[in-house]
């Protein structure tokens, strides 16, 4: 459920959040495509100001995102479930009140 914050560098970490999601993704897939996962680190990919990842530094990062996701994604449940629950004992409540 929980991810372990990557040992990612500030200015890496801090490229990663400028570039996006979506990018990232792109250039991770390259890696995993043009590499294999097996060699992600033998190479890193360059995200520019100077700046470069490797493979394992991005699936980490995306890693983060995902289960940031799923969070927010649990907690929309939570607050959609409860507030069912409270609308059914709201109806029931009043039924019961105009019976008397």
């Amino acid at each position: 459920m929980f991810v372990r914050k990557a040992d990612i560098p500030a200015d890496i970490r801090a490229k990663f959040e400028e570039l996006g999601r979506d990018a990232i993704r792109s250039k991770y897939d390259h890696v995993v495509g043009v590499r294999g996962l097996n060699d992600q680190d033998k190479k890193e990919e360059p995200l520019g100001e100077g700046l470069v990842a490797s493979g394992r530094e991005m699936g980490e990062w995306l890693a983060e995102k995902a289960a940031g996701d799923g969070w927010w994604l649990k907690a929309g449940v939570i607050v959609t479930v409860v507030s069912a629950l409270i609308a059914v004992v709201g109806a029931v409540v009043s039924v019961m009140a105009a019976w008397h």
